[in-house]
């Protein structure tokens, strides 16, 4: 919605001259006004098709393997399937495991999200900026969140909420346009409300919608549009509420609230500063058009005193969740990607406007924010597959997984219980084998009460695991305890596969 210098919100319209001209001006005007939503889903899923099979991510993996014992009977933040995200979250993996508990599966179940999440941001700037900016913006969606670098291929919490909450925002968008009634509301508040419940720093949609509905209210003194919103947010909150006091309150707040707050406190400010600055050179293969195109956007937007309301809150939300989530990981961006992809896009019916070298410049740095996601793609699928992960991650274990998969199998045809020393979750879903052990990712083993003592006594003991992978070292783990000396008395070599030590129980 563009509000003009006197805060008038109205629709923008194309400016007089900007006539589609010729048949490819006839097809893109049939295609924004009736195809618009089968383009942006098929493209947002066609694109990702190169990168389906690339190696689960840890947390992907590990997910997956506890939603599938909460589905068994485990109680979800119990000894049984302990993980520090919220119950949305492990809903989704829950369902997607049950239907298949497979790598396939949950990349599949990804291209649905990325899809459902374009054609909300595409439903978002299509009330905002006009049909044809909401295809461009769709699009644009769809392309780089399939970028390889954010690791946008991935079925994180960042895409899931970002799909949920979106929705929200086009919902009051839409309602802001006078398009649909103010009880539609209702609606936009429960997505709002359920994105944190998928991705804690998810708040950003959420803000976005109040903005929108605040101003609104304020302009019009209407205190029901309001209302509507607050009665949405707080039927997933009070509906997650109810079932934490049901099921265990004290284990999941300690999962979701205070051991992620402890997370977040254990880093300083100055390696904060170092780990965003550090996503933010891997990420800029596939964000730099994407950045340009909306820093230009901004300017002209300025330049002729309008306001894309609320997408400037929006972004900078959205900006602010990144930067100020712990430890920089890459994949946070994916929440950013919505709200700057409606403010590149809104540039489109300004274009005819604009003097030629501005127009020539704009449609440049659109363009650029196409196509560099794609170039990504194509220098990341030259290399072999162990190259591509240490590029994508940094990490070199994903590559490994199959083969140390099929060596468990091949040594282990009955399915005995392994670990993956300490962190490395996506093991168990590739190798089809469980783990007696809680907790599956290293903050937790070096965090959680009495999560080192138990590994410990269950090492040492009769019924520790079969075979134990060494993807980190003892010695870091636990400098000075006896977890190294455990290994090497219960333990002994049997492989070692890509780098990674195999050990055998004694």
């Amino acid at each position: 919605m563009l509000v003009d210098a006197a805060g008038v919100e109205h629709v923008a319209e194309q400016p007089r001259g900007h006539v589609a001209v010729g048949a490819w001006g006839r097809f893109v005007d049939v295609v924004s006004r009736r195809y618009w939503v089968l383009v942006v889903a098929g493209v947002a899923v066609v694109v990702r098709l190169p990168l389906m099979g690339t190696p689960l991510d840890p947390d992907e993996g590990g997910y997956a393997y506890i939603a599938r014992h909460w589905a068994a009977g485990s109680a979800l933040y119990g000894p049984g399937a302990w993980v520090d995200r919220p119950v949305g979250l492990m809903l989704v993996f829950r369902w997607v495991s049950e239907v298949s508990y497979t790598a396939v599966s949950l990349r599949v179940a990804a291209a649905v999200a990325a899809a459902a999440l374009a054609v909300a941001v595409a439903c978002v700037s299509r009330a905002l900026c006009g049909p044809r900016a909401g295809l461009f913006a769709g699009v644009l969606a769809g392309v780089v969140l399939a970028g390889p670098f954010i690791e946008g291929y991935e079925l994180n919490g960042e895409l899931l909420a970002a799909a949920v909450g979106t929705w929200g925002v086009a919902v009051a968008v839409w309602w802001s346009a006078g398009r649909l009634p103010w009880g539609w509301l209702v609606l936009a508040g429960v997505l709002v409300g359920a994105a944190p419940l998928v991705k804690q720093s998810a708040v950003d949609t959420l803000v976005a919608v109040l903005a929108v509905v605040g101003v609104r209210a304020v302009a019009t003194r209407r205190v029901a549009p309001v209302a509507a919103v607050f009665l949405g947010v707080a039927l997933p909150v009070v509906a997650a509420g109810v079932w934490a006091v049901s099921d265990g309150w004290s284990r999941a707040w300690f999962a979701v609230a205070r051991f992620q707050a402890e997370v977040a406190a254990s880093q300083s400010m100055a390696d904060r500063v170092s780990a965003v600055a550090s996503s933010v050179r891997h990420v800029s293969p596939d964000l730099a058009g994407l950045w340009l195109a909306a820093g230009l956007a901004c300017a002209v937007l300025v330049r002729h005193r309008q306001l894309l309301w609320p997408v400037p809150v929006w972004t900078a939300a959205a900006v602010l969740a990144v930067v100020s989530s712990p430890f920089g990981h890459p994949h946070y961006w994916v929440q950013a990607v919505g709200p700057a992809c409606v403010l590149a896009a809104s540039m489109l019916p300004g274009l005819a406007a604009m003097s030629v070298g501005n127009r020539r410049v704009a449609v440049a740095a659109l363009a650029l924010a196409v196509a560099l996601p794609m170039v990504s793609q194509v220098t990341v699928l030259v290399r072999s597959p162990a190259a591509r992960s240490v590029a994508l991650t940094g990490d070199s274990r994903p590559a490994t997984d199959a083969v140390v998969g099929a060596w468990l199998r091949a040594h282990d045809p009955s399915g005995e219980p392994i670990y993956a020393f300490v962190g490395a979750a996506e093991v168990y879903l590739v190798s089809g084998r469980d783990t007696a052990y809680p907790y599956l990712w290293y903050q937790a083993v070096e965090r959680v009460p009495g999560a080192l003592g138990l590994l410990q006594r269950w090492l040492a003991s009769a019924t520790g695991p079969r075979f134990v992978v060494l993807y980190q070292s003892p010695q870091v783990v636990e400098p000075k305890g006896p977890l190294g000396a455990i290994l090497l008395v219960h333990y002994v070599r049997a492989a070692v596969i890509d780098g990674y030590v195999v050990l055998e129980r004694r």
